[in-house]
Formats: structure tokens, sequence, C-alpha cells
């Protein structure tokens, strides 16, 4: 079995952040190498993106992304090259 890469932290339950650190817990705990291994990191990024908002939209997508600072480099230029390549496949 694998070790638990998820510390809880002292934050107030029942609040936003409790409930996501309450979750990221669960989480470790259930699903083995489910988290990255954020240990060696000295800032954590969390972004967002929302889409569904409209009448029309069949669905509400709601996505999350959570890195370290020192992995971010990496993730934006892989990000931006696919972004690129799609593009030119379609023609924009």
């Amino acid at each position: 079995m694998s070790r638990s890469l998820w510390g809880t932290s002292p934050i107030r339950e029942g609040t936003l952040f409790g409930s996501l650190n309450s979750e990221l817990s669960k989480l470790d705990r259930t699903y083995e190498d489910i988290l990255p291994d954020f240990r060696g990191a000295n800032t954590l990024l969390i972004g967002s993106d929302y889409s569904g908002e409209s009448f029309d939209a069949p669905y509400t997508v709601f996505s999350f992304l959570l890195t370290s600072l020192e992995s971010w480099a990496n993730w934006e230029t892989t990000r931006l090259q696919i972004r690129k390549n799609s593009f030119l496949i379609r023609g924009e």
C-alpha cells in the first residue's frame, strides 16, 4: 500500500476549503496514487474553469487544475503546443 500524499490541514469544517481538504483526504485514502506528490512543492496553484451557464447548454461543467509552481512551466509549455497544433489542424 502506498503512503498518504494528502496531509490534512487544520481548516474549519463547513467552509469551501474545509470541504476540499476533507474530500482530497478521502480520495487519497480510497484510491492509490490518485493524487500527485506535492511533498517537495513550495507553492501550490489551483485554477478553475466553468461552462454551461447559457440557457440552452445541456450540461454544467466545473473543472479544476491543481499543480505545483515547480511543475507549472512544463504543463504550460505542453498546453500551448497542443492548442497551437489543434488550431492548425482545424484551420483556425
